[in-house]
């Protein structure tokens, strides 16, 4: 169940941050591989900022 703060959170931005759903290294691995769809996908990586100018990128 959800607190009235994490409810106005959710509802504000559309994320929540949930501590503990899940181990750290499931975590680390889904950013993993998000950072490699990105890189794949877009030319978006993780280690060179000057990537991350895309706002929002186009769907290929």
């Amino acid at each position: 169940m959800l607190t009235a703060e994490q409810h106005d959170e959710f509802q504000a931005t559309g994320l929540l941050r949930l501590e503990g759903a899940f181990p750290a290294a499931t975590a680390e691995a889904m950013c993993d591989r998000l950072w490699e769809f990105l890189a794949s996908r877009y030319a978006i990586h993780r280690d060179e900022r000057s990537t991350w100018t895309v706002e929002k990128p186009a769907n290929q």
